[in-house]
């Protein structure tokens, strides 16, 4: 699953793989969920992210959703720098 243009952009692909697709949440439950992870520190998809983690599969779960959100840009990033010819100053 890819998604572009930030947190909220995820949020529907989100809800239909885990309440449409799969049924782990409610539609009910999700939306409490989003309202939840609207108001705590940090992004929004990786917030969602990985209280469904946590849901379906416990702590485990939560932190491999948490990486699974998080490594993809973490890499596209890296791998932009290291390309990057260095800086003759």
């Amino acid at each position: 699953m890819v998604g572009f243009g930030g947190g909220w952009s995820i949020i529907n692909l989100l809800e239909k793989e885990f309440v449409e697709t799969s049924k782990w949440l409610s539609e009910e439950e999700f939306s409490r969920l989003v309202a939840i992870a609207a108001s705590t520190p940090g992004p929004i998809a990786l917030n969602v992210a990985t209280y469904i983690g946590y849901k379906v599969a416990g702590v485990l779960g939560s932190i491999i959703a948490t990486f699974s959100v998080s490594l993809p840009p973490y890499i596209v990033v890296l791998l932009i720098a290291l390309l990057q010819p260095p800086s003759n100053r």
